[in-house]
Order: structure tokens, then C-alpha cells, then sequence
């Protein structure tokens, strides 16, 4: 559980590397479709980290040391390894791509992008509430 343990680097800066993360490498980030704003915050949660991850040695090191925690001889390997998971909460019936509002859908891929671009993975999965 990372939720809430935030990387800090120069003044203000703060960012949360994702809320869970698992053995397998998959950085997961979690929020509740609960309107635009709330997706819009979750997909820039994941390509920021993405990106810092990939050049920030600090917010790397902060990374790899809570993997070692998990497993005690993880190496970092290639970004391609990596999956960043979006896990969007809702209780509405039906497929992400159809009940997600236009605006967060539109979010979704130009974060999913910028992230692949990094060479890391990018997966959706719902969570039914």
C-alpha cells in the first residue's frame, strides 16, 4: 500500500507513485468514477509517475526500495516490464469504455499515450462497487 506515501523532492513538490503496487511490477491507482475531475486527477497520477520514474533517479530509488520490500532482490530490468493499472470504482453497470463520461475517456488516452511512450504498460480494469 503506497496510498498516501508521497515522494517528495524539491519545495512542494510531492507526488504519490501510485496507491498499490505488486510483485509482478504493476503500479496500481485507484479512484472512484465520481465525475471528470476525479478520472482526470487518476490518468495524471499515472503518467506523472510514469514519467518521473523513468527520469528521476530519487522518485525511482523511492520506487525500487518499496518493491524490495515485496520482493528482496527486485531489479528495476526494463520499462517494458512495468504496467501502470487503472482500477476505476463504480457501481454503474456495463463495459469502462461506455459508462466512462467523454471527457475522461478522451483523458484516458492521451495519459494511457504519454505513459506507453515511457515504455511502460498501460491496463484499465473496473472495480464494481
Amino acid at each position: 500500500m503506497l496510498d498516501r506515501d508521497f515522494y517528495r523532492g524539491r519545495a512542494g513538490e510531492q507526488v504519490e507513485i501510485c496507491d498499490q503496487l505488486t510483485p509482478a511490477k504493476q503500479l496500481v491507482c485507484v479512484k472512484r468514477m465520481d465525475g471528470s475531475d476525479k478520472m482526470s486527477h487518476l490518468f495524471q497520477q499515472g503518467s506523472v509517475s510514469a514519467s518521473l520514474i523513468m527520469t528521476n533517479d530519487a522518485y525511482r530509488a523511492k520506487l525500487m526500495a518499496k518493491l524490495r520490500e515485496l520482493v528482496a532482490d527486485a531489479e528495476f530490468g526494463n520499462a517494458t516490464e512495468w504496467t501502470m493499472v487503472y482500477a476505476v470504482a463504480t457501481s454503474k453497470d456495463g463495459n469502462l469504455k461506455d459508462i466512462m463520461p467523454f471527457f475522461s475517456r478522451a483523458a484516458l488516452r492521451i495519459h494511457s499515450i504519454a505513459i506507453k511512450a515511457t515504455g511502460i504498460k498501460v491496463a484499465v480494469a473496473k472495480i464494481d462497487r
